[in-house]
């Protein structure tokens, strides 16, 4: 699952194996391995390249089924959010906005 949704990321974004490669500093070779399921990611890589295309490790290892769904706490810390492939700026309210929306969400459904 995870080297299908490397692939998938990686082309949805543009680029190719040699790009990805050397932004992760490893040879393609080593991409192609990772995206056939031949060699297993490193937690370190599996953060890095879910911070990269700005999805969960979740998603990555086939835990979520969308790519926009977002930790909060990774919301919270960052300045910006990705949605639907692209980079949104978020402002210190945005951000604070959106907690207190998640939060309220999630008590909701603690009630019920």
């Amino acid at each position: 699952m995870i080297g299908l949704r490397i692939k998938q990321l990686r082309e949805k974004h543009g680029l190719t194996q040699k790009d990805l490669a050397d932004f992760l500093g490893v040879t393609p070779k080593a991409i192609s391995f990772y995206e056939l399921g031949q060699r297993e990611l490193s937690n370190n890589m599996l953060l890095v390249l879910s911070n990269k295309f700005g999805v969960s490790t979740d998603y990555l290892l086939g835990k979520e089924q969308s790519q926009d769904t977002a930790d909060l706490k990774e919301i919270l810390m960052n300045t910006e959010v990705m949605f639907d492939g692209q980079e949104y700026p978020l402002t210190d309210t945005q951000r604070n906005i959106i907690g207190n929306v998640i939060k309220t969400v999630l008590d909701e459904n603690k009630k019920s």
